[in-house]
């Protein structure tokens, strides 16, 4: 394609392409028109060649930086060295300067002591937890088995369901106690549903509104009511925050901390939610961890290790012969600091106190 350009090219057409040309330049086209052509499309062709490479090379440096944290990187040796260091403040500057300390930092994953232990139905494909006056509400998720429960979180006994369990083409999702009802997502049809607490029947005037999310999903909800918003996670790294009156999406942020090279990290996968003390907790899929978020700037201050609570070789199958799954569930309880966690068909809900 070059030597027909050549072949073709006048001196005239070229003067006409650079106008700018200097007398100079015009002197030496006359004196070697072909040299001088050929030469200047060579030129252009290594343009052309460096261009392209700055711009592959520009595409990695923004991939790397720009990560997506998945589960299945999340426990990997340097990622999990990473992790151990995230502690610190919301201040953006503060966070660049702390992540890039040396790795011998001394930072280490925060833990938590077992309070209190709860019975629990094995049988519950556990989605959401929350608590309210005495009482844990559970979500839970499978087509033809979404339902809540209401927990006594003393004893671990059930109370009350819903009078009238999701419809089988339905899979639930995280909830939310809020104004004396329990909010619940539903996974892929993006709507919500809304039950009263106290009678875990529907309030027909609320009882179904439509929403949207980055994937279109329902993951985990909780409601924070300091900005009155519900937040709300959809299996990406963004969490949606609504307004708890209109259920419409105010904004979002994208969950995210700077590792020891100080790249941007991003965390996929987020799952049920839940409002402590003006952070947002939230559940890793698949992942024994619990990530503590700035809800204003979504970035990672404190990293949980639940690795040891209930380890996955000892979880083997519940009583109806199901394999025991992920850790999934958080909610606030009666005391400042400690919270409840359990598991999709778990045994057991956890009462645990976190470590600062």
């Amino acid at each position: 394609m070059a030597s027909k350009n050549k072949r073709g090219t006048s001196r005239k057409s070229s003067k006409k392409q650079h106008p700018n040309s200097s007398r100079k330049a015009d002197k030496s086209d006359s004196a070697d028109p072909s040299s001088t052509i050929s030469f200047k499309l060579n030129f252009k062709q290594w343009i052309e060649i460096f261009m392209a490479i700055l711009v592959l090379v520009l595409a990695v440096i923004i991939y790397r930086q720009h990560q997506v944290f998945s589960p299945s990187n999340l426990d990997g040796g340097s990622v999990t060295e990473s992790l151990s260091n995230v502690d610190v403040s919301a201040s953006g500057d503060e966070l660049k300067e702390k992540s890039e300390k040396k790795k011998s930092s001394g930072r280490k994953m925060h833990g938590y002591t077992v309070v209190s232990e709860l019975t629990h139905d094995d049988t519950r494909f556990v989605q959401g937890l929350t608590y309210h006056d005495g009482y844990l509400y559970e979500g839970t998720g499978l087509y033809g088995d979404s339902n809540v429960y209401k927990i006594n979180a003393i004893t671990g006994e059930t109370v009350k369901q819903l009078k009238v369990p999701l419809p089988d083409y339905l899979f639930g999702e995280g909830i939310a106690y809020f104004n004396n009802e329990i909010v619940q997502l539903t996974w892929k049809d993006r709507v919500g549903l809304i039950y009263n607490a106290e009678t875990m029947e529907i309030i027909p005037s609320k009882f179904l509104f439509e929403f949207e999310s980055h994937t279109g999903e329902g993951w985990g909800i909780t409601h924070d009511p300091v900005r009155n918003e519900f937040v709300v996670s959809d299996g990406s790294e963004y969490l949606h925050f609504w307004d708890d009156e209109t259920m419409k999406e105010n904004r979002r942020v994208r969950v995210h901390f700077l590792d020891d090279f100080s790249r941007i990290r991003y965390f996929s996968k987020l799952n049920e939610l839940e409002y402590v003390n003006g952070k947002i907790l939230a559940n890793v899929w698949y992942q024994d961890k619990i990530i503590s978020i700035d809800p204003d700037t979504g970035i990672v201050e404190k990293v949980y290790d639940f690795t040891n609570l209930f380890p996955k070789k000892d979880r083997g199958v519940n009583s109806l012969g199901e394999k025991v799954d992920c850790f999934n569930g958080i909610s606030i309880s009666d005391v400042e600091g400690e919270v409840f966690v359990t598991g999709k068909y778990w045994p057991k809900i956890y009462r645990v106190k976190l470590e600062e």
